[in-house]
């Protein structure tokens, strides 16, 4: 199955239907309950976890495609465009935290660590590992899962403790499994994760490289420094990626005219927004946007091929 172009491509909340809110802060069920085999290309308002502890399948994440056979995590965080297609044989389990969710363990780790755990911007959001870090894992879910369906005053409190657990096993495993050097220090990377942050808060309006070594009290040359040493690139290009991200997903799935696009992206002049796209990208985004919808192979900045 292949990604299709939708131009209504639903957004969905924690229980799948966009106007019910989830009244516990977690939800977790295994594949049965969720039946979630076959997914249509969709967004959703909260992260989520999709855990296979076997089978096979693939998922289309942003535009990009990952094939996966035994052990894996897929770990998306809102508005990140998914569609997946996985075998009748494959066993695990999803779980949704909506935003709140974070701001529930005041501890000073906690919040920032725990979502991390999502930080795509310079990582795939798949994971694959052995058969060991799979029944840890497994055991941890499990023990959400649970928890999330018994009583008691302390309900909340266990359900909550157990999925931090869970997290904290992701977030070490992704550091374990993660390609960046570990030998930078601890302010290096703290920054670099507060650059991505800030652009995830202002690439809309933000484009040039000067403006966040400014927020980050720091100069244009020690930003270079930090990402090319933690993502090997320079901090203007892991601005345009971000923009031509959004770009994609507007003129993939989206119904907004170019001018328009290119207005919510932070461009006053349509034309310098074709010009951009087209130098990136190869392709005037009219031809991106119909291309996707014929179906054709489309070549994605930074990505490979969709």
């Amino acid at each position: 199955m292949k990604m299709t172009a939708d131009t209504s491509i639903p957004v969905y909340t924690e229980t799948g239907e966009p106007a019910t809110p989830m009244p516990d802060d977690v939800y977790v069920a295994c594949f049965e309950q969720a039946n979630i085999r076959q997914l249509s290309p969709h967004r959703r308002t909260f992260y989520q976890v999709i855990f296979f502890r076997e089978g096979y399948g693939t998922q289309w994440v942003d535009f990009q495609e990952y094939t996966f056979n035994g052990p894996t995590l897929i770990l998306l965080s809102p508005n990140q465009v998914h569609q997946m297609d996985i075998n009748t044989d494959a066993r695990g389990h999803i779980l949704m935290l909506p935003e709140r969710f974070f701001a529930l363990d005041s501890g000073p780790e906690s919040a920032f660590v725990l979502k991390d755990v999502f930080d795509n911007t310079d990582r795939i959001p798949f994971l694959q590992f052995g058969h060991a870090a799979a029944t840890a894992l497994d055991a941890s879910i499990r023990q959400i899962q649970r928890s999330f369906q018994a009583d008691g005053s302390m309900r909340k409190l266990i359900l909550l403790s157990y999925v931090k657990i869970f997290l904290l096993q992701a977030y070490q495993l992704r550091e374990t499994l993660s390609t960046i050097s570990e030998t930078g220090s601890h302010t290096g990377r703290q920054q670099f994760r507060q650059f991505k942050i800030l652009i995830e808060q202002h690439y809309r309006t933000l484009h040039l490289p000067h403006d966040y070594a400014a927020q980050l009290h720091i100069s244009l040359k020690q930003l270079n420094l930090l990402t090319r040493k933690y993502a090997f690139s320079s901090a203007g290009d892991l601005i345009k990626q971000r923009i031509l991200l959004e770009a994609q997903r507007y003129l993939y799935h989206g119904v907004l005219t170019v001018k328009e696009i290119s207005h919510q992206l932070g461009f006053e002049d349509p034309a310098y927004f074709n010009r951009f796209f087209k130098r990136e990208m190869k392709i005037p985004p009219y031809q991106f946007r119909k291309m996707a919808g014929n179906n054709q192979r489309i070549a994605i900045a930074g990505k490979g091929l969709l």
